[in-house]
């Protein structure tokens, strides 16, 4: 049965072919003919599949040396040993094969494809992204805190260097006390020094042990201006928390409110290694965004880093929560299970409705062109060169 079916096979297929105008091997009812000739394709299918299979088993499950060894002689006596003896066929009919209107079309259509392969076409790479202005500052509380005076409205629009809230610490007030009264202490010791024998011996010391304190009530000091905030750049205040007010207790790294600037948005990606390749700054793209709110915004690219990013900082990207790129969890970090690389663009067009808000979408970026063959030739040698390295 299977000799049989495969010589029907290999006659339909030189026909579709070339129209040689051959004889039938056999003759068959039309609808047993398809049978046989559908069951030969997918015993040609299914044994291909098992040699490449056993192949690539016979590779792994033996030392190196003797794995290629084995590999090579599935691949040449299993599927490319069949295949040449057809294409020895082949070539005995040249002749023929040269003067069939069928085997000219079936050539033209064979080269049309190899040609497209491997002519350079525009390409498009799609991924997700995140828009947001380009200037963003958290407020966040130091430390537990009391709120004295809270100036944070939504949609305030205020000045750089503008007050921003006024937070109390208990805590810092009373290292500060402490530390004035050391302070106080070690230069009234130092000031008595000249009447104390003891002393006048430890005046180095003491002198040392004083700016010591000095310089700790400085940095307590400047740790004061941590729970008065000033605006860092004109811009407007967003996500205000509704219960802050004087009088309120807010807890470590509690979010107050985001300063958002107004010197324009942009939009990051994270790309992988093979898509980052194609990408250059000054390559245009489009922003659309998941909701669909407001219109397509024209992009342009500005940066693209050359490290890879180790932690993704936001987890909208991440495949869990509706991005493209894939990840992992480990102590409260995201992290990509595979390299990748962040690409940042300029938003040319007026963001309306979108402005002032932070928005996941899809970033589409007109990349280089390239050939469509180029990226599995290019992964088949990595390949090669990688398992045949000892």
């Amino acid at each position: 049965l299977h000799e049989r079916s495969f010589a029907l096979a290999r006659w339909r297929l030189r026909e579709f072919l070339f129209a040689l105008g051959d004889d039938k091997p056999e003759f068959f009812s039309r609808r047993k003919e398809l049978g046989l000739i559908l069951f030969a394709w997918v015993v040609w299918i299914y044994r291909l599949v098992v040699f490449l299979g056993i192949a690539v088993l016979v590779y792994h499950f033996f030392i190196k040396l003797v794995g290629i060894f084995l590999f090579l002689v599935e691949i040449v006596w299993f599927i490319t040993l069949p295949l040449w003896h057809e294409l020895k066929v082949w070539g005995t009919r040249w002749p023929e094969i040269r003067e069939s209107q069928r085997a000219r079309r079936s050539g033209a259509i064979l080269a049309a494809f190899l040609l497209l392969t491997v002519v350079p076409w525009p390409s498009r790479i799609q991924a997700s992204g995140m828009f947001h202005p380009a200037e963003t500052w958290p407020i966040f509380s130091p430390s537990g805190a009391l709120v004295s005076q809270s100036m944070l409205r939504e949609g305030l629009a205020v000045d750089a260097g503008t007050p921003l809230v006024e937070l109390a610490s208990p805590e810092l007030q009373a290292r500060i006390q402490a530390a004035k009264a050391r302070v106080e202490r070690l230069r009234w010791q130092a000031a008595t020094a000249g009447f104390d024998t003891e002393a006048r011996a430890r005046l180095q010391s003491s002198q040392e042990e004083r700016e010591t304190a000095e310089a700790e009530l400085a940095s307590l000091f400047e740790e004061t201006s941590r729970y008065a905030p000033r605006a860092p750049f004109a811009g407007i205040v967003r996500d205000v928390d509704p219960d802050l007010a004087a009088g309120q207790w807010v807890g470590k790294n509690e979010k107050l409110a985001l300063l958002v600037g107004q010197t324009g948005q942009l939009v990051e990606t994270y790309l992988d290694e093979d898509a980052v390749k194609r990408v250059q700054v000054g390559d245009g793209g489009l922003f659309i965004s998941d909701s669909r709110a407001g219109t397509a915004l024209h992009l342009t690219v500005t940066r693209v880093d050359g490290d890879a990013t180790r932690v993704l900082p936001n987890r909208m990207l991440a495949a869990q929560a509706g991005g493209h790129i894939l990840t992992r969890e480990r102590r409260n970090q995201v992290l990509p299970e595979q390299a990748v690389y962040r690409v940042t663009l300029a938003v040319n067009d007026d963001a309306g409705s979108l402005s002032g808000q932070a928005w996941r979408g899809n970033v589409i970026i007109r990349g280089a062109w390239q050939a469509p063959a180029w990226p599995y030739l290019r992964h088949g040698v990595a390949v090669i060169l990688r398992e045949t390295g000892f």
